[in-house]
């Protein structure tokens, strides 16, 4: 009788807290009419209203695109040679110009619809991402998704407005970005698994993407201490896609450079050459990165040694 009583108490589903919160990862119905009218809205003022100007890197991709198609050998090396110029636009690209030369449109009309999808996708995660860090409340999070619109269509830089490829590779960083916020509030392993698996994504999303991604990598191997340290293999899975990724980039450049180096030199007389003068030298940068420091140790010290403090505050 005792085993019986434990096994239907098993095998019942929890009960709902009180007040009737949902987890922050359960999206109500009026969120997601919400999310779609919102990604309506930014489609259309952004392929209508806001004109769009191609850059110098788009022209060089549509090169390679074409060279590619043609069987040019030259385009492999510009592929996996420059850090500049990442691998992960590539495949985007050469979509949209097979598209072009099959049903004979321009490319400038194809590469329009494409970049409006692209930036309408990345304005839905990041819309996503205000739900889940404001508990799944579309109330809460509007203010948040109107910041997010006002600076993605009235950028003073034209960031937004000009073509540049980059752009196919915010959509693997914001999501990114939305599964560690997911970690973050309910951690469950599905969630770590498609955040490594974006890591290993972004190794091919130049040298940004391979510092996103190993500083991802370790924010989950901290979470992975802290919260969900019962679930075996979940270090691995972590460490898995991000360590797969640098082996493949590191490979190709051996088969196709003859020098599995040869991004990473290219990097390091870049920085040396150019920008390390500049960088270092400037007044401003430092003063911001001694500000962030003492931040940081201020925090840390602060949830060391008065945690009630720091939890009432954050």
């Amino acid at each position: 009788m005792t085993q019986q009583s434990s096994q239907t108490t098993l095998d019942r589903p929890a009960p709902i807290p009180s007040g009737g919160q949902q987890p922050a990862h359960s999206y109500h119905w009026t969120a997601s009419i919400f999310l779609l009218l919102a990604a309506l809205a930014f489609a259309s003022l952004r392929y209508w209203f806001i004109p769009f100007h191609e850059t110098d890197s788009l022209l060089f991709y549509r090169g390679i695109c074409a060279a590619l198609l043609d069987g040019q050998n030259w385009a492999k090396q510009a592929v996996f040679a420059h850090l500049n110029y990442p691998a992960i636009p590539v495949v985007p690209m050469l979509i949209m110009e097979i598209i072009s030369r099959t049903c004979d449109v321009p490319a400038a009309s194809v590469t329009r619809i494409g970049f409006t999808l692209v930036q309408t996708l990345s304005f839905v995660i990041l819309c996503r991402c205000s739900l889940i860090l404001s508990r799944g409340s579309v109330f809460k999070s509007l203010p948040a998704v109107l910041l997010i619109l006002f600076i993605s269509l009235s950028m003073p830089t034209r960031v937004c407005h000009e073509l540049s490829p980059f752009w196919f590779c915010l959509p693997f960083i914001f999501a990114l970005f939305y599964y560690l916020a997911k970690i973050e509030t309910e951690p469950d392993l599905r969630s770590v698994a498609l955040a490594s698996l974006l890591c290993g994504f972004l190794i091919f999303c130049g040298i940004i993407g391979i510092c996103l991604a190993i500083l991802s990598s370790l924010i989950m191997i901290g979470i992975y201490r802290q919260k969900i340290r019962q679930a075996q293999g979940t270090l691995f899975i972590i460490l898995l896609p991000t360590v797969y990724g640098i082996m493949v980039f590191f490979l190709a450049n051996l088969i196709i450079m003859m020098n599995a180096r040869f991004p990473l030199q290219q990097f390091e007389s870049w920085l040396v050459t150019e920008n390390a003068a500049a960088l270092f030298g400037n007044a401003r940068f430092l003063l911001c990165l001694a500000v962030a420091a003492i931040l940081i140790l201020c925090h840390n010290l602060l949830r060391q040694r008065c945690p009630t403090i720091f939890w009432s505050i954050s």
